[in-house]
């Protein structure tokens, strides 16, 4: 496993060796080699910190358009996590199920959006991979 340290300085995780990472401004993509899904994690900074109505609507409006699996999880106050999925075609019109995770962590001034988009027939190991990344977050 090699270590991410976002240049902002607001978190690191641990990731595969050889999977794919792309950071630009402060949005980090990580992806298996077979590079059909990602983890994607955006990080935010608010002068004044983010209140729990602010938390809460923006975990609402993306979250909005896709299906619940399961209700949201809030593992603290500070962490907001969600199962969703989508059904839609491809572009060659074959209906594809893409199952999407995300969480909205917040550290005093610090937010993450982290996000997890497979599709439905993804690797078993690649699950876990991306299992293993988000236990290891860091703020």
């Amino acid at each position: 496993m090699l270590t991410f340290k976002s240049p902002n300085g607001l978190y690191k995780l641990e990731y595969p060796g050889d999977y794919h990472l792309n950071y630009e401004i402060d949005i980090l993509s990580i992806s298996p080699p077979k590079n059909n899904s990602c983890l994607t994690i955006s990080s935010h900074q608010f002068e004044h910190g983010i209140s729990d109505f602010e938390f809460g609507t923006l975990f609402h409006k993306l979250t909005l358009k896709y299906e619940a699996i399961q209700n949201p999880i809030f593992l603290s106050e500070d962490v907001i996590l969600q199962r969703l999925k989508n059904v839609r075609p491809n572009r060659e019109g074959d209906i594809v199920t893409t199952f999407w995770t995300i969480c909205l962590c917040r550290k005093r001034y610090d937010l993450l959006v982290i996000s997890v988009n497979v599709p439905g027939e993804e690797d078993q190991e690649v699950f876990n991979e991306y299992e293993r990344m988000l236990n290891s977050i860091s703020m």
